[in-house]
């Protein structure tokens, strides 16, 4: 055989160090440490394990796992006879089920610390976890008195049920002053959604489903909301545990009801408003002067002879609505008000999209929104009234003229008259008549 053909075989039997791996197993205070060419579904190069919940060493880097508990004994078996090649489970943190196997396998490290010289490996890895442990229950403790959320299990197989503290808290009792069961805390939902609540729970422990609900409870201090949420997992030894939690959302249901309420009245008054705004033929409209931002009512385009929100909302949304007569004292009302905040009160015409002119009249004030100003405007219909007052005006104008013509006509023909109201008694005598008498017109009181 020549040289280089031995060469290449020791390069051949020699694994690459991209495909070694390596295992290192804590199993009955032993300490275990094996490389070679592993085969596992994992993005790791490194993986510790043990038939018990244990920390690997703190400068350990890589997966953490536990041993399938079957294959335990066949494992350590293979140790014991120092075999190259191995195959055997192990469930990792995920609570997944994995498959390793290696072949030329080396135990580099196989560590055995005698238990009369004092702690064992195992011994100090589980006090370690067990320090860690406390420290994770203290920081869970305070963050669940924080968040006021609280948890719970129940073990299907053993039937193992357990609370935190902060359940019992929640419920306002001391902690773990009653046996835990699944039916521990029954009593304390609100009689009002008891049943419902037992029936969607015993649908999801049936069905082995998640399940979200909110339901009451009733304390010493009154009554609570609580948001209850469940789900499923398996345990490191594969058995189903139901996991929940509970969290105290009193304060958010007061606060959606307080919204409710407060937009069941916004909704109220602003049908009453729509009402009033009908039935005065008035509309209103608002701008923030800082933001130059505009909002219209309803009435406002309706006054206007369009749909609402038909125009976009501005400054000059209407003006071609504005008669052109009054267009120009419109906008430097409204100009003005931008400029110096002065009210843009004015009375104006406007020819409507049907082709009708309705005579308007806006007033408007200024008040403050929090740190912004905003001026408030209403607009009315004021054509009814304009056209009254125009009759009346008419009819004032020709009674005027029909008083001086009878005058002229009673006094060119000599004669005079009087008009005697009978309910109230009042004679009204024309000036001819006081003339025919030698008297000043309405100098005195005839009888």
């Amino acid at each position: 055989m020549r040289l280089s053909d031995v060469k290449e075989s020791k390069q051949q039997s020699i694994p690459p160090a991209e495909y070694t791996r390596s295992i290192t197993l804590l199993i009955r205070d032993h300490i275990y440490h094996l490389e070679g060419l592993w085969e596992w579904d994992m993005h790791c190069q490194a993986v510790f394990c043990s038939d018990v919940l244990a920390s690997p060493p703190r400068d350990f880097e890589g997966a953490r796992a536990i041993l399938f508990p079957d294959d335990v004994e066949k494992l350590l078996d293979d140790l014991n006879a120092g075999v190259p090649v191995f195959a055997f489970r192990i469930i990792t943190s995920y609570g997944t089920v994995k498959q390793v196997q290696g072949s030329g396998i080396t135990i580099s490290e196989r560590e055995m610390i005698a238990t009369d010289a004092g702690p064992t490996a195992r011994e100090m890895l589980l006090q370690a976890e067990n320090r860690q442990l406390r420290f994770l229950n203290e920081i869970y403790e305070e963050t669940e008195h924080t968040t006021q959320n609280a948890i719970w299990y129940y073990n299907v197989v053993t039937r193992e049920t357990w609370y935190s503290n902060q359940y019992y808290r929640l419920h306002e009792i001391a902690p773990q002053s009653l046996n835990a069961h699944l039916n521990t805390f029954t009593a304390f939902i609100h009689t009002d959604d008891q049943e419902l609540v037992m029936e969607f729970r015993d649908k999801s422990y049936k069905e082995r489903t998640p399940l979200h609900l909110v339901y009451r409870i009733v304390t010493q201090t009154g009554v609570k909301y609580l948001w209850y949420r469940t789900d499923w997992r398996f345990n490191d030894r594969g058995e189903s545990v139901l996991f929940g939690s509970i969290l105290d959302i009193t304060e958010q249901q007061e606060e959606d009801r307080l919204l409710e309420q407060s937009g069941n009245e916004a909704l109220f008054n602003r049908q009453l408003l729509l009402q009033d705004e009908q039935a005065a033929n008035l509309g209103h409209w608002h701008m923030n002067l800082y933001t130059r931002k505009m909002e219209f009512s309803d009435m406002v385009f309706r006054l206007h002879g369009v749909k609402s929100n038909t125009l976009r909302p501005g400054l000059n949304a209407f003006i071609n609505f504005v008669h052109q007569e009054d267009r120009d004292a419109y906008a430097t009302a409204m100009k003005l008000m931008v400029t110096h905040h002065t009210p843009p009160d004015l009375e104006y015409r406007i020819i409507r999209s049907d082709g009708k002119t309705r005579h308007l009249s806006q007033k408007a004030k200024l008040i403050t929104s929090g740190m912004e100003l905003v001026m408030a405007c209403t607009i009315q219909d004021i054509t009814v009234q304009r056209q009254l007052e125009k009759r009346l005006q008419e009819q004032t104008e020709a009674a005027g003229i029909q008083s001086f013509v009878y005058g002229q006509v009673e006094e060119m023909a000599k004669v005079g008259s009087w008009v005697w109201d009978i309910e109230s008694g009042h004679i009204d005598w024309s000036d001819s008549l006081y003339t025919l008498l030698g008297l000043k017109p309405r100098s005195v009181e005839l009888t």
